[in-house]
């Protein structure tokens, strides 16, 4: 089945320990990361698996667990730092969010993610606001 496929493709882990939801843990140096399908930039831009990694209130995102793991530079570069950024579930549709940008500081992007379920996406939501997010 597709969503038992979905599910294990979008296991979220902590730096040693694999679990298949998005969890956070207190402490400071635990890394929260997983797949998410991120939408690309552009009006005809679709979705992309990526593979999701918060870390001290940076996001960055990889085409594989194994590139984060052997330390290869996140896609496109990109470091995120998501305190610049709200983190808010998509109305109407149960398995979207997005970070929006609070300040100038932070450009215009919107960062739009999908996930499997309502309750991965409520996870992911949290996790961006543990990791400096603001609550919309």
């Amino acid at each position: 089945h597709f969503s038992a496929w979905w599910e294990a493709a979008t296991a979220a882990h902590t730096r040693g320990a694999r679990s298949h939801s998005c969890t956070m843990v207190d402490a400071e140096d635990e890394v929260t990361a997983g797949w998410l399908m991120k939408k690309g930039e552009g009006v005809l831009a679709g979705y992309k698996r990526r593979y999701v990694v918060l870390d001290n209130g940076v996001m960055s995102y990889y085409k594989s667990i194994d590139d984060y793991e052997s330390g290869q530079p996140p896609l496109k570069g990109n470091r995120i730092s998501i305190k610049e950024y709200q983190a808010a579930a998509v109305k109407d549709e149960d398995t979207h969010f997005k970070l929006e940008p609070t300040s100038a500081a932070a450009g215009g992007r919107v960062w739009e993610f999908k996930t499997s379920s309502k309750q991965t996406r409520d996870a992911w939501v949290e996790a961006f606001q543990t990791e400096g997010a603001a609550n919309k």
